[in-house]
């Protein structure tokens, strides 16, 4: 069970950062250590709030994750460029979970233009990041495209009672286990 940072309580369009950082803290104190974000979340300042909020704490009491804009990416370097800004964001060295940010058709095209496979690499051999995974929000022939196409650590997809058979639904999840690929369920 993680913290979701995509929902931080706002006041005219602003996180309000004490009750957040109560919030946080609060889980944290109540056994939740690993928490969620992403680079747009709240305009981009989701990761520079929960970035002050980790760096009251030991680094080896929790988890994170964020997410590359990969719908911004112009060109391979961009993806090291923005990797970069969110750890320093999140005042962290590495990050334990990156993941390729709401993959669809035409952002997989944009990640395979400027070579993601290696950026992977690079940056994994780095210790930037530790797993990588993707999450994911279109068909399910993309699903299955992305799922083969690489020994992914593990992939975020949506699942729950309603979208049980939508967008990659129960089959994503099937094609997963069978490679022995853990899966995170967001908007259970």
């Amino acid at each position: 069970l993680g913290f979701g940072c995509m929902r931080f309580p706002t006041e005219n369009g602003k996180i309000m950062h004490k009750e957040t950082i109560d919030m946080l803290k609060y889980a944290y104190d109540n056994g939740v250590t690993h928490f969620d974000t992403a680079y747009p979340y709240h305009d981009g300042e989701s990761e520079t709030v929960l970035g002050d909020f980790l760096k009251t704490l030991d680094r080896q009491t929790f988890t994170v994750s964020t997410k590359l804009p990969i719908w911004m990416v112009k060109k391979h370097g961009d993806m090291e460029m923005y990797l970069d800004e969110q750890l320093k964001k999140l005042k962290v060295d590495y990050l334990d979970f990156y993941l390729l940010h709401a993959l669809n058709k035409e952002r997989w095209e944009i990640a395979l233009k400027h070579d993601v496979f290696r950026f992977i690499e690079d940056v994994k051999r780095k210790g930037k990041i530790r797993y990588i995974g993707f999450s994911y929000h279109d068909d399910k022939e993309t699903y299955q495209k992305i799922g083969l196409s690489y020994d992914w650590d593990f992939c975020l997809q949506q699942i729950n009672y309603l979208d049980y058979k939508t967008q990659q639904g129960v089959e994503g999840y099937e094609l997963m286990a069978k490679r022995n690929i853990p899966v995170w369920v967001m908007e259970p």
